[in-house]
C-alpha cells in the first residue's frame, strides 16, 4: 500500500503541476534586481570596495544635487551639469567622445578618469601609463597658492588613502613624435615623484567656455580608500575648481558602467523585423505561411463525414442473427443453415451434387436408428410454418446426429 502511494505522488500527473506552481511562485514572488547588485568597477551603484557609492553620497550631503546618468552621451547633451566619468567598463565610441567635449565647449564640465587608450584619449592628448609602484604625491595646487606650498590636502598626500597607481602621460600625435607633449594650456594640478623626475597626477584643461579634468586614478576615492577624509576633501576642491557656485548637478556617467538604457523587447524585435533584410525575409515568410494556412483551412464545400463500418465478433454475430431469425420465424432458412454446417462437419462421402434433403437420407441410410431425428429435419426444411416447439426439438435432433457420427 506505502509503495503504491509513493507511485502515485511520484507520478508525472502529481510531479508535472507541482513543478509549474514552483516556477510561477518563483516568477511571482522573486525579488526584484537592483542596480546594486550587479553593479561592479566605478559604479556609483556599487557598494563593493571599488565602488563609488560612497562619494555618490557624500557629495549629495555636502550639498550638491547628484542625478546618474544611464544614456549616451548624444548631441543633446546638456552642458549645466559636471559630469564625472570614472573608469568606463564599455568603451565611449568617437561620436560619444565628440559630443562630450561638444558639450564642455558649449559650458559643461567633466571630470574624467583618463584610460590608457582610445577615442577619449586622443582627444584630450593625455592617457594614462601603466601599473606603477611607490607613486606618492608630494604637492596640490589650487588658486592663489604656489607649488611646494604646505596645505592640508598636501600633506595628507602621503597618507594611504591618496596612493596613486598611474601618472599621466601625453599621447603621440604620429611614429615621428619621439617626444611627446602635453596640450598646450593644461595646467598640472597634482604631481609626485616617480624615480627622478616629477610626473603629473592630475591635471586640468579648457575646451571652449568649460573645462575638463582628468585624473590618473581614482582609487582614492573607492568605498574601500573613502574612510580617510582626504581623499574626500581632494574631491571636494577639484569639484569646487569646476563648480565655484555649488549651484550646479554632478552627473555620475553609469552608462559606461554597463547601466546603458536599453530599448523595450517589443520594440527591438520590431525594428529588426523592419529595418534588416534577413529581419523583412523572416516577415514576409511568416506572413507568406499564414496566408498558405489561410487558403489550406478553408473549404468551399462543407466535408462529408467518414461512414465508420464496425464489425461486431462471431459471438455477437450468431445473437444478432438468432435474434433475427426468431423476430420473423425464419425456421426453414436456420434449418438449412444448420444442414449446411452438418454437412461441413460429416460430409461422409456426399458429393456437392447431392441436395440437403439427399443427404439427410444418406444419413439415414449409414444410421438407421437416427430416422426420427432427420424425419423432423426434412419437415423443417420443407415447412414454412413450423411451430417454435417443433423449431426447438429440431435443435435436440440436430444435437443428437452429431454425437452419433462424431463417435
Amino acid at each position: 500500500m506505502a509503495e503504491r502511494r509513493v507511485d502515485r505522488w511520484l507520478g508525472p500527473r502529481t510531479i508535472f503541476p507541482i513543478i509549474a506552481l514552483l516556477l510561477l511562485a518563483a516568477v511571482f514572488f522573486r525579488r526584484p534586481t537592483q542596480p546594486e547588485d550587479r553593479a561592479s568597477g566605478h559604479s556609483s551603484y556599487a557598494l563593493g570596495l571599488s565602488g563609488m557609492r560612497g562619494l555618490y553620497e557624500v557629495i549629495a550631503q555636502l550639498g550638491w544635487r547628484t542625478a546618474r546618468r544611464r544614456a549616451p552621451w548624444n548631441a543633446t547633451l546638456d552642458t549645466t551639469p559636471v559630469y564625472l566619468v570614472f573608469d568606463p567598463q564599455v568603451d565611449p565610441s568617437a561620436t560619444e567622445t565628440g559630443a562630450l567635449l561638444d558639450a564642455v565647449r558649449r559650458g559643461a564640465s567633466a571630470l574624467v578618469e583618463v584610460p590608457s587608450d582610445g577615442p577619449l584619449t586622443d582627444s584630450l592628448g593625455v592617457k594614462q601609463s601603466g601599473p606603477t609602484f611607490d607613486l606618492d604625491a608630494d604637492s596640490v595646487q589650487y588658486p592663489g597658492m604656489h607649488w611646494q606650498q604646505e596645505s592640508r590636502v598636501a600633506r595628507a598626500a602621503h597618507a594611504p588613502g591618496l596612493r596613486f597607481g598611474a601618472y599621466l602621460r601625453p599621447v603621440s600625435r604620429d611614429s615621428a613624435d619621439s617626444e611627446p607633449r602635453f596640450p598646450a594650456g593644461m595646467q598640472t594640478l597634482a604631481r609626485a615623484m616617480y624615480g627622478a623626475q616629477k610626473v603629473p597626477l592630475i591635471a586640468q584643461r579648457a575646451f571652449g567656455r568649460g573645462s575638463i579634468i582628468v585624473v590618473s586614478d581614482l582609487n582614492f576615492l573607492a568605498n574601500g580608500a573613502l574612510r580617510y577624509d582626504d581623499g574626500a576633501v581632494l574631491m571636494v576642491r577639484l569639484l569646487e575648481r569646476l563648480d565655484p557656485a555649488h549651484d550646479r548637478p554632478i552627473v555620475f556617467d553609469e552608462y559606461h558602467q554597463g547601466f546603458g538604457q536599453g530599448e523595450p523587447l517589443p520594440a527591438v524585435i520590431r525594428d529588426a523585423l523592419v529595418h534588416t533584410p534577413p529581419g523583412r525575409f523572416a516577415l514576409q515568410l511568416g506572413v507568406a505561411g499564414l496566408i498558405l494556412l489561410l487558403a489550406l483551412s478553408v473549404r468551399p464545400i462543407a466535408p462529408v463525414a467518414r461512414r465508420s463500418i464496425e464489425r461486431r465478433s462471431p459471438f455477437e454475430h450468431v445473437g444478432a442473427l438468432s435474434r433475427a431469425y426468431e423476430q420473423v420465424d425464419a425456421t426453414r432458412l436456420a434449418t438449412q443453415r444448420l444442414v449446411r454446417g452438418l454437412r461441413r462437419r460429416h460430409p461422409l462421402g456426399a458429393t456437392g451434387a447431392l441436395d440437403d434433403r439427399a443427404y439427410l437420407s444418406l444419413l439415414a441410410v449409414r444410421a438407421p436408428a437416427l430416422a426420427p431425428d432427420l424425419d423432423l429435419m426434412r419437415t423443417a426444411l420443407d415447412d414454412p410454418q413450423l411451430p417454435r416447439a417443433a423449431w426447438v426439438r429440431v435443435g435436440a435432433a440436430l444435437a443428437h446426429i452429431e454425437r452419433t457420427f462424431s463417435q
